[in-house]
């Protein structure tokens, strides 16, 4: 649904080219919620804002929903924009518009008949859960509403694309949660492809069904979450289920262990205590549910060095687990105990 290939954005100031992004390549598949997140200057806004052209890229691709918009003429690339929706973190709501009117406003640019215009304002704001605020002006709504109004606003070109900009950012925990999961629905309800940048990894553990990591203007990582999270060495997966804990001392091996779906209920490493009958130390443990399926990630500490500890550790694979040994410090375990 959404293609980038090579694409890059230099931009020059006072006789200095500095490239937000650098070669980008990148595939939504359609219907999925994607997320790209990465820290502030990876250049994740600036890819959004290229997407749907807002910022025409230096070189590279945009394609969505199988119309390449960097080739398109100025009228074509309108038409085409009219179906991508936008959503920004500060809402861009105009104060002297009702809720309604502002829902209206990409409509009346699209020349669609006053009737028309009210009727869809209507229903997009029942969509969003917000009918009986449309006489409101933004001054008399909480942060979350106008972000609820600013999403209507870009569903009223029944977009198939739906790009969301720092969405959350602005709200509190509770409002944030409320917004995601009102992504989720019209995701899953509208057939919508969603595509969101974020700095935030709850977002992503809470909503995205794929990610990708930005670092320096390039995806350093990218692909399904539930895959990531099996990948050996994946920073993503790392980052989304941060486990800490340092072994108690030296001469012991650490492994971090990812379960996935039924795994993560077994009683894997009381089996495996019982089997070999060693002591094993929980470091630290984290349990979540993305994607209908619940993930775990636990760190644990096994007596010996990484050589005697072979045999268990192959007990865990065959179970179906993920293991990888976990470094101290720079140095990976392995190395740190020969």
């Amino acid at each position: 649904m959404i293609t980038t290939t090579g694409l890059t954005k230099v931009y020059r100031s006072r006789g200095r080219d500095t490239a937000a992004l650098d070669g980008v390549d990148l595939h939504v598949r359609e219907g999925e919620v994607y997320g790209v997140v990465g820290r502030s200057g990876a250049g994740k806004s600036t890819l959004i804002r290229c997407v749907n052209l807002l910022e025409r890229p230096t070189s590279g691709t945009v394609e969505v929903a199988g119309e390449e918009l960097t080739s398109l003429p100025g009228s074509s690339l309108r038409a085409a924009r009219s179906r991508i929706g936008m959503v920004f973190q500060h809402f861009n709501l105009l104060s002297a518009r009702t809720v309604q009117a502002n829902v209206e406003l990409p409509l009346e640019i699209l020349g669609v008949s006053g009737k028309e215009r009210s009727r869809k304002a209507l229903e997009l704001l029942d969509l969003v859960g917000l009918s009986d605020r449309g006489k409101a002006y933004p001054a008399q709504l909480s942060g979350g509403q106008k972000q609820r109004v600013g999403i209507a606003r870009a569903l009223a070109g029944d977009p198939k694309v739906l790009l969301s900009d720092e969405a959350t950012s602005a709200l509190d925990p509770e409002t944030t949660r409320s917004i995601l999961q009102l992504l989720r629905d019209l995701n899953q309800q509208l057939g919508l492809t969603v595509l969101l940048i974020t700095h935030e990894m709850e977002v992503v553990k809470a909503v995205c069904d794929s990610a990708a990591l930005m670092k320096d203007g390039r995806i350093v990582e990218s692909g399904r979450v539930t895959e990531l999270l099996a990948t050996p060495g994946s920073e993503l997966a790392h980052e989304l289920f941060p486990v800490g804990g340092h072994p108690s001392g030296e001469g012991s091996t650490v492994v971090d262990v990812t379960f996935h779906g039924e795994s993560a209920t077994e009683p894997v490493i009381s089996q495996l205590a019982r089997t070999y009958n060693i002591d094993i130390s929980v470091l630290g443990a984290a349990l979540e549910t993305i994607g209908g399926r619940q993930v775990g990630r636990m760190r644990i500490e096994l007596p010996g060095r990484f050589e005697d500890n072979v045999v268990p550790i192959g007990f865990l694979r065959e179970k179906g687990l993920q293991v990888d040994v976990a470094p101290v410090g720079d140095t990976p375990v392995k190395e740190a105990v020969k």
